[in-house]
């Protein structure tokens, strides 16, 4: 790099130099590194601001639509026999489930879909005895079935096995009832 580069008042000195070199070559070894986390088709975009990268989920809600997200870190990303599963910790919401491109719940607002999910209905029942819920692999529509009185039983039917172990490991706030079920069945079913 010549000197009348430097003295442009973009770069100050070679030091100056060294240290982007730094961060620019920093950043291809992180660039390599998050292609290799992540299995198409989750969209990610890498921002280069400054001296730090950015990474961001987007979402697709339609086609006139997206909803992105800063990704913190990726915790957990796997194809599962049925899905790709992703466990990301968001800027905003805390740890997320993410299946197939889609936010499923987040540690932040969960409680908004589970409660209305779940409330509404058990409410309107004249006299919810036995709950059948299919997909809820995560566990908060479990756990919010469970607080009405009336409820004697509830069936989950989860079809990928993935997402309920996955739940259990990194979503512990929402799934902590499927682990003590589980556990007390394992109890009285060796």
């Amino acid at each position: 790099i010549s000197d009348n580069f430097i003295h442009t008042g973009y770069i100050k000195s070679r030091r100056d130099v060294n240290r982007r070199i730094s961060l620019i070559l920093r950043f291809l070894y992180e660039l390599q590194r998050i292609k290799q986390l992540f299995v198409e088709p989750l969209q990610i975009n890498v921002n280069w601001r400054g001296e730090h990268m950015e990474l961001w989920f987007t979402e697709s809600q339609s086609p006139d639509l997206r909803l992105s997200h800063r990704v913190k870190r990726v915790i957990h990303r796997e194809k599962t026999p049925f899905q790709e599963l992703s466990i990301v910790e968001l800027e905003q919401y805390g740890r997320a489930l993410i299946l197939e491109d889609i936010v499923q719940t987040s540690i932040a607002d969960e409680f908004v879909y589970h409660e209305m999910i779940t409330h509404m209905p058990l409410n309107t029942h004249p006299d919810p005895q036995n709950v059948l819920i299919v997909g809820g692999g995560d566990g908060g529509a479990v756990r919010e079935c469970l607080k009405h009185s009336k409820v004697k039983k509830v069936t989950l039917v989860e079809i990928d096995e993935r997402v309920v172990e996955n739940s259990i490991e990194y979503l512990p706030e929402i799934s902590l009832i499927i682990q003590m079920h589980l556990y007390v069945y394992q109890l009285y079913h060796v």
